[in-house]
This record gives C-alpha cells, structure tokens and sequence, in this order.
C-alpha cells in the first residue's frame, strides 16, 4: 500500500481576525467572535510530476501551456503497476492534450485517491469549479477527456491523508490518501471519486439483447445495447454525479446527464448531441457482492423492465471507449 503522507501545494498564508476594542456597546475587553481563516495567497501550480517507484523519473508529467493540459506519460515506469496489457496500453510516448475542459485552466495537481497507486488529474478552472480525469483509466482505455464535478468557489488543491479514525492505542490513524481542494476561507472539501462497480451488464437471455451501464471513477457514465454478437445498437454517453449515500445500508442514489447518443445499423453510425437528464439508485445486498441491483427512477428504463423497478446487473466486460 501507497504510504500516507502529507503533500501540501501552494502557498498558504493564513490571516486571523484582530482583537480591536468594541465599538458596538460590548464591553472594551470583550473577545470577537472568531472569524474564519483567509487564503491570502495562493501559488497557480502550472506544472506537476508524478512519480511511482523512481522519485528521480517522473512517470507523468503535467503542464499548463497554451490554455490547454498536456500530460505525458511514461510507459516503461507504469506497466508494471497497472493490470493493463501491453497490447491494450493506450498512450503514446509524448506529450498529449487533456480534452474536454470547459475554460482555461489556472492551476493542476496530480496525486493518488485511495490505498494504492491512482493519480488522478485535478484541473482548477475560473470561477473556482473543477475537474478531474482518472490516469489510470487514461492509460487502459486512452480517454483523456476530464470531467467536471459539483464543486464551485476554489482556489487550489491539497494531498494528504483521508479517512480519519481513532486506534485502540486513541492514536489517529487514516485509510487512505486523497486530494482536497479549498475554498479562499481555507475550507477543505475532498474530491469524490466513484468507488462501486464499474462495468454492469444484463440481459434474461444471452441470446437477446444485453443492456451495459459503463461508470468511470472519474463520474464518467455509458449507456449501451448491444446484440447477441456484441454489435452496438444504440449508445449514450455523458456524465453522472452522487444525490446522497448510505453506506451502512449500500444505497446510493445518482443524477446524470447524458449529451451524446449514437444508433449503429448496417448503414454505419449516426450520432448527434441530445440532452437526456435522469436519476437511478443503486444497492448492494449482503452476500451477492457480486451483483448490483440499478432502479431507474428518472430518464430512461434502462433495460425496459419499467421506472421504479430494481433491475439485478452483473458484473461485464471493461469499456474500451
């Protein structure tokens, strides 16, 4: 496992409310109310290295340059700690440009979210709204387009240490690392990340039709029917993001937006850019962790099976884009 340790990117000078005498008709020696902590200046972070086992070779490399991201990654350092084949590696050797972002970018980080190695790529945008790509998922299926999250009002971003709890010793201990962005108040939100099952499939007969939800780590969402042969008959893709969770009870519950659908005939594919908004829910059962059970609630009956019905997936093959 990935030791846990503290990064800290950019400088934070933080200022603190003066104790001036009251003006207000509260006695002169009275305490004010405590006032929350200011960023007062942060460093844009235009480039980042990440590195594996060789801290003197970077095994990525990020860099603002032109109004755009441009990773590049180093094939020889990660093969050996990813599961991906040297057939299925995606990537070339230099530079390539991260699509997909919605504004300029001003500041990047690149860090790992979880208890191994993960980098995830973190885009700081105006108006202080982010977004983020998975690496590893870059590398296995060459998608290189980040996605935004439900976050607004930052300034930067932090690694360090997540998952707090107390030892039986009362030591604190944590379960993972993970990547924070603050707020201009020094307020620390963590970045989400989409930890159940990826890739979900079903179909009653194998024979007949064979529904597919593809979800990335990084809020990422694929809709697809394929036939018995695994043709394509129609696809959407677009993003999704977390309404609420219960984790003691395994019941999530997900929005999503859908912007691009393509129908494959014998004629060739035709696409074109439609909204499609929605919600599902998805449980999992004690002792069938094998399985997730999706419910449509909102937008489209995923495998025709009627709205409000829970629908038992499987777990399917990985989507190559």
């Amino acid at each position: 496992m990935k030791r846990i340790a503290l990064l800290s990117l950019g400088v934070l000078l933080l200022a603190t409310a003066c104790n001036n005498p009251s003006t207000n008709g509260k006695p002169e020696n009275a305490q004010s109310e405590p006032q929350p902590a200011t960023v007062t200046e942060i460093v844009p972070v235009r480039a980042m290295d990440y590195y594996l086992w060789n801290d003197e070779k970077p095994a990525i490399k990020g860099e603002i340059k032109d109004g755009s991201v441009w990773l590049t990654f180093d094939k020889e350092q990660i093969m050996p700690v990813t599961v991906v084949d040297e057939d299925v590696y995606r990537l070339p050797d230099w530079p390539v440009e991260v699509e997909g972002l919605l504004a300029e970018p001003q500041s990047i980080m690149i860090s790992d979210i979880g208890q191994d190695f993960n980098p995830i790529l973190c885009v700081l945008l105006p108006e202080g709204k982010v977004q983020v790509l998975s690496l590893w998922n870059s590398v296995e299926t060459g998608d290189l387009t980040a996605n935004q999250i439900p976050m607004e009002g930052m300034i930067g971003f932090e690694a360090g240490p997540g998952g707090e709890y107390e030892t039986e010793d009362g030591e604190i201990g944590f379960d993972y690392v993970t990547i924070y962005a603050f707020d201009a108040q020094g307020v620390k939100e963590e970045i989400p990340m989409y930890l159940l099952d990826h890739n979900l499939e079903y179909s009653e007969k194998y024979d007949e039709l064979v529904f597919r939800l593809y979800l990335t780590e990084d809020w990422k969402m694929s809709y697809v029917v394929e036939n018995l042969v695994d043709n394509k008959i129609e696809e959407e893709r677009g993003r999704f993001w977390e309404i609420e969770s219960d984790w003691d009870n395994m019941v999530f519950r997900f929005g999503y937006e859908l912007t691009e659908a393509f129908v494959y005939s014998m004629d060739g594919v035709k696409g074109n850019e439609e909204i499609c908004k929605g919600i599902f829910e998805v449980r999992k059962n004690d002792g069938e962790w094998e399985a997730t059970y999706v419910t449509p609630i909102e937008g489209i009956d995923f495998c025709q099976k009627g709205m409000n019905n829970p629908v038992r997936f499987e777990q399917g093959s990985a989507y190559g884009g």
